[in-house]
């Protein structure tokens, strides 16, 4: 069976930057998911079931080819290209299943690994976000104007707040959110994104921020900016058309 997976994403980076991320899976890889590849040998990675090789391929920022199971003949990679607003970051596999594993393929890795991959550019996209903001010589907090990240919205300006939980700051929760006017984050999802899941699953450390951003933005209201989608999870309402 041919297999065939992409996930793409525009990130307001250099290619040299998101290049340094992708090369740092320790860093971003969305550990609360799955464990992050396990180095076996000098290019050699214990990735769950598999065993990737790194190899090189042309224009790819990082490539591997499945070496373990016999069953998965495939290679997968991440590529950049420029794109307006910034760089274009894909991930892309390509290959063969055979035998036992087309079924394995189709019922347990790819839907682990299209969360595993949202999940992973959603790690970079924030830390990007965070790593890029700029300090108020005003304030001796930083903070940052949310024009520069979702146009179309008039808010001034979003303060920080105290760090917690392996979030830099409260910040980033709505940068996350404010990045894709409209679309509902779950409460998984933010978890997944911003935090240690082993800290914050069994607390309530999300509905604890949007309360606090409310606060900020919203002057506490449950019917401004931050939309709460009852048994889904939290959005940035979109602007208005025209």
């Amino acid at each position: 069976m041919k297999i065939r997976n992409r996930h793409e994403r525009v990130l307001a980076a250099t290619p040299e930057r998101v290049a340094a991320l992708v090369a740092d899976f320790e860093q971003v890889w969305p550990t609360q998911i799955a464990p992050a590849p396990r180095r076996r040998g000098p290019r050699l990675f214990q990735a769950g079931m598999m065993v990737w090789e790194e190899v090189d391929r042309q224009s790819a920022v990082r490539a591997f080819r499945v070496v373990s199971p016999n069953g998965l003949q495939a290679e997968h990679w991440f590529e950049t290209e420029p794109a307006d607003g910034g760089i274009l970051l894909r991930h892309t596999i390509d290959g063969e299943a055979l035998g036992e594993y087309e079924e394995i393929w189709r019922e347990r890795i790819e839907p682990g690994h299209d969360r595993v991959i949202e999940a992973l550019f959603d790690k970079i996209e924030a830390t990007i976000q965070i790593g890029t903001r700029r300090p108020n010589s005003e304030q001796e907090s930083p903070r940052w104007r949310i024009a520069e990240i979702a146009p179309d919205f008039r808010l001034e300006d979003v303060w920080t707040l105290p760090a917690q939980g392996g979030a830099e700051d409260f910040g980033a929760l709505l940068e996350v959110m404010a990045r894709r006017p409209g679309q509902i984050f779950s409460r998984d999802r933010l978890i997944e994104t911003l935090w240690d899941a082993t800290f914050a699953a069994e607390s309530n450390i999300v509905e604890v921020y949007i309360r606090s951003l409310r606060r900020k933005v919203d002057d506490g209201r449950r019917d401004g900016l931050i939309e709460t989608v009852r048994g889904s999870g939290y959005r940035l309402r979109a602007p208005a058309a025209g």
